[in-house]
């Protein structure tokens, strides 16, 4: 299993932040993210507060774990996600990053295929 400054790093990149905008976010100065990053400092929970209100998963980041994974479940429903957030499912999250994987090229192929396929033309 990955370390927890692997998986900070990690969700950094999954939602496709900079350094700079990760340690803003979580309220921090850019060296002491840079200590976190490179598993010097461990973060503090203000700053797990501060990246979850921008989306990253800090339950995989400490975990290991994303929520809903089936190898993971939550037991206490306290700790659920409120069905009313916004949140990507697992195959949502997937594909997601599986398009910030792609080239330029790449995501233009995609991205006019699923519109194909979602938006299908009215035929005469």
């Amino acid at each position: 299993m990955k370390k927890l400054h692997e998986r900070l790093e990690d969700e950094r990149k999954r939602l496709g932040l900079s350094k700079g905008s990760w340690a803003a976010a979580g309220g921090v100065a850019g060296s002491t993210y840079t200590g976190y990053a490179d598993g010097v400092r461990e973060p503090l929970s203000s700053f797990f507060e501060g990246i979850s209100k921008i989306g990253a998963d800090v339950n995989y980041i400490i975990t290991g774990f994303r929520v809903g994974a089936s190898s993971y479940e939550v037991q206490n429903s306290s700790a659920r996600i409120d069905a009313k957030q916004e949140q990507l499912s697992l195959r949502e999250q997937a594909l997601l990053d599986d398009f910030r994987s792609l080239s330029d090229k790449e995501k233009d192929a995609a991205e006019t295929m699923l519109n194909a396929v979602a938006k299908p033309k009215l035929r005469m």
